[in-house]
């Protein structure tokens, strides 16, 4: 068993490295000649500039990225003491795999569709009128099957301007036809 793992280990290592060296190829050759003679506006000065233009807040980046960490540290705190529940003394991946192998699953993609179509409207039906006001026809939501090619991770399209197309979530099922849970 070792030296299966060992051997796989291996092969991910080497992966990495020639990743690494291909991204650091394409940096040196191709990004960075096209970035010569760009003016200044990169690093904190840029980031502060467009954080103050998306969030309208001046934010002090020293607070923020320790506020960031606490919160990561908090979460990954929680994470395991979640992992401990469902297998006690697992790592968070082993019990992710475990949840994958044996927990409650949906089979098929039109049935994980609809599943997700009824936790959407089970969370309007909470969120509404206790945490926020929604307007109706921002209850309005599709749940979709996002299609092939598309993007690998769920994605969100909002209604149009007018409401006579509501808003979308998207699911890419990838091929697969079991969602565990």
């Amino acid at each position: 068993m070792c030296h299966r793992r060992c051997a796989d280990l291996d092969r991910a290592c080497t992966a990495a490295q020639d990743a690494l060296t291909g991204l650091r190829g394409f940096l040196a050759a191709d990004y960075l000649p096209r970035a010569e003679g760009t003016p200044d506006g990169v690093g904190e000065e840029r980031y502060l500039l467009h954080a103050r233009q998306w969030t309208g807040a001046h934010l002090d980046l020293a607070a923020t990225t320790e506020w960031a960490w606490a919160e990561y540290r908090a979460l990954a705190a929680q994470m395991r003491a979640e992992a401990g529940r469902v297998l006690p003394g697992a790592p968070v991946l082993e019990a992710m795999a475990y949840l994958d192998r044996e927990g409650p699953v949906v089979e098929g993609a039109e049935e994980v569709r609809r599943w997700l179509a009824d936790l959407t409207a089970r969370a309007m039906d909470d969120l509404d009128g206790r945490h926020f006001d929604l307007a109706p026809p921002v209850r309005v939501l599709e749940t979709r099957l996002a299609p092939p090619g598309s993007a690998a991770a769920p994605y969100y399209t909002r209604p149009a301007r007018d409401f006579s197309r509501p808003g979308r979530t998207w699911l890419p099922t990838l091929g697969q036809t079991r969602f565990p849970l």
